[in-house]
């Protein structure tokens, strides 16, 4: 039976060396929680990534093309790291960091998550696992940053991350998504044509969010 949703996209942020199954294991985690609670919850969520949706463009520097297409028009984001931290950009130490600082400065919910697979020691650029390091320490101080160590535990917590951020507030299925801790999302919008396409069929689209997932060199 079709259903009224509110749709929000939400952008998977993370540098090369995450691995493409961890990518997928994601976006699949989204379509399944979409499934089994979107209807429940009155929400849809949209996962996005820059190397899938973003338009080649020129004249201006590709981290910048990124924010304007996409990073500026995201609901909430996932980011994803492991030993890398990635190239730095103009305004930040990598392009994951700029999309972090972005969102959050935004007001919209910003979830951290790192891979603890084991790594092979020998192909392992010890610059960028340090420059993490580091990073990820100062991160601590205002965020709880959760270890996942394959696709199945990667699921888990994106899970998680949609319930809390769709029931952790009363009077959400009347005023919108909210964020957890980071402030309230936009205003609903209604859903483009693109986007009902990548839905499952049999819904209706009466009300949505405002409108990336980046894998950085």
């Amino acid at each position: 039976m079709a259903h009224h949703a509110m749709v929000f996209r939400a952008l998977i942020s993370c540098p090369a060396d995450i691995e493409l199954d961890d990518i997928r294991a994601i976006q699949a985690a989204i379509t399944r929680w979409n499934v089994l609670l979107g209807e429940r919850f009155g929400s849809i969520v949209i996962p996005v990534q820059w190397s899938e949706h973003a338009a080649a463009a020129f004249g201006a520097p590709p981290q910048e093309i990124v924010n304007e297409q996409l990073v500026e028009t995201v609901d909430l984001a996932i980011a994803v790291l492991w030993t890398r931290l990635g190239a730095p950009t103009p305004d930040a130490e990598s392009g994951t960091v700029e999309e972090i600082n972005r969102i959050s400065a935004a007001g919209k919910p910003v979830s951290v998550l790192r891979c603890a697979r084991p790594v092979d020691w020998a192909s392992l650029d010890s610059g960028q696992l340090t420059r993490l390091d580091q990073y990820l320490t100062e991160l601590k101080a205002h965020a709880l940053i959760l270890k996942y160590a394959d696709t199945g535990s990667l699921a888990t917590q994106v899970d998680t991350i949609l319930t809390r951020l769709v029931t952790h507030e009363p009077g959400r299925l009347d005023s919108g998504l909210s964020g957890s801790g980071s402030g309230p999302l936009p205003s609903p919008r209604q859903a483009s044509a693109d986007e009902k396409q990548e839905m499952p069929p049999g819904q209706s689209y009466g009300h949505s969010g405002p409108e990336a997932s980046s894998q950085h060199p």
